[in-house]
């Protein structure tokens, strides 16, 4: 699983930790912009007779611009879960989903952009000259929460298309942790990245109901014109939308921080021991450097990968005892193993036996035979 990860960070091109911070930051950036935009509203002059934001000036100079950053930087984190699908997966039709989801999402998000500016002007006047309350907005709002209500569909249609491209490594993923590790959801959660995401998507799922039920609320305002609880309805929905977008983009970050996480043990452990590779044999020949010399009982091993099921590290019973005994000690697999313990002599074949060695909890397999059998591969 380390392998997959490492390889989905070449691919998202997060590997190195300069980009990885520069590209969140770019989306945290772009947001408080958005953010910096709309609180000035409140530093403006209040017009009386005005619903908020009181005038024209700070509907489409402060309010719809800073709608703009806030949806450019959600944008661009949406197509964190597209990357991820194109890292571990080669299936052309499930990216081929995925993609078309991912740009009809950011379609959505577009229009949400451009309906600050379908009213022009946008009549902010609350009562007319007889105290009736005008409702200025309201072909506004149908727009905008009839957008939010079609882009929560689309999110959940999204993230299911990421599900299903993803299907099999996660189902893979959750046997590993079954077989291999502590069977719990905190672990879980930490291990698979499929997870997080499904978690967000139940998320945005929860908060669909909410959202149709409010449309159709002011649909009906709209249409009969009495709505008694509308200005709470909306703020309060406002707040639970913030709160899912919330939860999806720090679920998005935490995704990163375990992939980095799993990337940074992966190059500890590599760095554990060096092997030299010789490429005279037609299998790679691994040299033991703590034992590198010529004679017929050197610590010289072949080195197959997990691909090659049929391999086996060929060990008699002493150095087998002496090698999983030291490895569990350390709990490390090469962390202070004596490799010349592993000398053989050619007595002891007729004591031997089959040993698949795990690699750091079973996250990778590596198989050894020695070369003073002749094996063929």
């Amino acid at each position: 699983m380390i392998d997959l990860i490492q390889y989905a960070e070449s691919k998202r091109r997060i590997s190195n930790l300069t980009i990885d911070i520069s590209q969140k930051a770019l989306t945290s950036i772009i947001t408080l912009i958005g953010t910096s935009i709309s609180t000035c509203i409140e530093l403006r002059p209040r017009v009386d007779n005005a619903v908020w934001p009181y005038t024209k000036s700070n509907w489409y100079g402060l309010l719809a611009t800073s709608n703009v950053f806030y949806l450019l930087g959600e944008m661009l984190g949406d197509w964190y879960p597209l990357l991820r699908t194109k890292a571990v997966t080669t299936n052309s039709k499930k990216i081929r989903i995925v993609t078309f989801m991912c740009i009809l999402y950011n379609i959505v998000k577009l229009y949400g952009i451009i309906c600050y500016y379908l009213d022009y002007p946008i009549n902010l006047t609350q009562y007319d000259e007889k105290n009736v309350e005008i409702n200025g907005t309201i072909k506004f709002k149908i727009r905008w929460w009839g957008m939010v209500a079609t882009l929560q569909i689309v999110s959940f249609m999204y993230d299911l298309s990421v599900i299903y491209a993803l299907k099999t490594d996660l189902f893979n993923k959750l046997a590993e942790c079954n077989n291999y590790c502590q069977n719990n959801f905190i672990n879980k959660f930490k291990q698979i990245s499929e997870l997080r995401i499904i978690i967000s998507m139940t998320a945005s799922l929860l908060f669909l109901p909410f959202i149709i039920i409010f449309v159709i609320s002011l649909f009906k305002e709209y249409t009969i014109g009495k709505n008694p609880a509308k200005t709470n309805i909306e703020v309060q929905i406002e707040q639970l939308r913030q709160t899912v977008l919330s939860v999806n983009y720090t679920f998005m970050y935490i995704d990163q921080i375990f992939l980095r996480c799993y990337v940074e043990q992966k190059d500890k452990e590599d760095s554990i021991v060096t092997w030299t590779y010789s490429e005279t044999s037609p299998s790679k020949r691994i040299v033991n450097p703590m034992n590198n010399n010529n004679n017929n009982n050197s610590s010289s091993f072949y080195i197959l990968t997990e691909e090659d099921e049929e391999s086996s590290l060929i060990l008699d019973d002493n150095i087998h005892e002496s090698f999983s005994t030291q490895a569990t000690i350390n709990n490390n697999p090469y962390t202070n193993i004596n490799m010349n313990n592993l000398n053989y002599n050619n007595n002891n074949y007729n004591n031997k036996q089959n040993f698949h060695f795990d690699y750091i909890n079973r996250k990778k397999i590596f198989s050894f035979i020695n070369m003073n059998k002749n094996v063929n591969h």
